[in-house]
């Protein structure tokens, strides 16, 4: 779920500040045992129904590094949160995730070949130290 949330600073009686408008993801964890990983912390697929959900940081005691490939494709996921572990989304990992809407990756560096392509609803995306994005 997504909320959007107004905010402004009021002290005194009166307002400090204008009006602020923020975005807060909310999607509750995703059962490990949905996910297939190796042993290098790359998720290799993915067999839940969920469609707002946060992928674990650690997956059968494996810390999550990697979102293989194709791992999303197809998929009628909506909004997806990586956790500050992975740092690559492999290529067509959402590939024509075509309800994807949000991605929230803070540590993703690389973004695989069309990781994202046909993914026609992704308003947000947020990536914070993102270094390399494959092509289209």
């Amino acid at each position: 779920m997504t909320a959007i949330i107004n905010a402004v600073a009021y002290s005194d009686g009166k307002f400090r500040s204008q009006v602020g408008t923020f975005t807060a993801i909310i999607a509750p964890y995703a059962d490990q045992s949905e996910f297939i990983i190796d042993s290098s912390g790359t998720i290799l697929s993915y067999t839940g129904k969920a469609k707002s959900f946060t992928v674990p940081k650690t997956i059968n005691g494996i810390e999550v590094k990697t979102i293989g490939i194709q791992v999303f494709k197809n998929s009628e996921v909506t909004e997806v949160i990586l956790p500050d572990t992975v740092k690559t989304i492999g290529p067509s990992a959402f590939e024509n995730c075509k309800n994807l809407r949000t991605i929230y990756a803070m540590n993703v560096e690389s973004i695989g070949n069309r990781a994202f392509y046909n993914c026609e609803n992704l308003r947000n995306p947020f990536f914070a130290n993102l270094s390399k994005i494959g092509s289209y």
